[in-house]
């Protein structure tokens, strides 16, 4: 998986928690870094995690030029409640997943399990039973 977070902080904490769930992770602070991986090493990267503004290229930007260049794995989009819900309005169409920051451990957990394992995510909500 590929984290796409320009804070050094949050990058860090992105890899501890995903690599201690099985995750093969790498990282780029840029979208230009992030584009530049990819075209040397997409093929063993199964997921993109980006933050919507980081620097060069923002998030949207690199999720749209992922999708033009036939990147067919999933994106995952990071932002704050308003960030989402105006790009969401942007570009209803795009396919792209979404993670509310902030967020907790389960949150980080079930965004790539969900996009990933659509049918292990499913029957993990199931066995939590409904919710309020």
């Amino acid at each position: 998986m590929l984290i796409v977070d320009n804070n050094p902080d949050t990058r860090l904490t992105l890899v501890d928690v995903l690599s201690g769930i099985g995750y093969h992770v790498v990282v780029a602070a840029t979208g230009q870094e992030a584009l530049s991986l990819l075209a040397v090493s997409g093929e063993d990267i199964s997921a993109v995690l980006i933050e919507v503004s980081v620097p060069v290229i923002d998030g949207l930007t690199l999720a749209r030029t992922l999708r033009e260049r036939g990147w067919k794995k999933p994106v995952i989009l990071m932002g704050d409640d308003q960030e989402v819900q105006h790009l969401q309005n942007l570009e209803p169409q795009m396919s792209v997943a979404w993670l509310h920051v902030p967020f907790g451990r389960q949150a980080l957990h079930q965004a790539p399990r969900s996009v990933l394992h659509p049918q292990d995510a499913s029957a993990a909500r199931d066995e939590q039973g409904p919710t309020a």
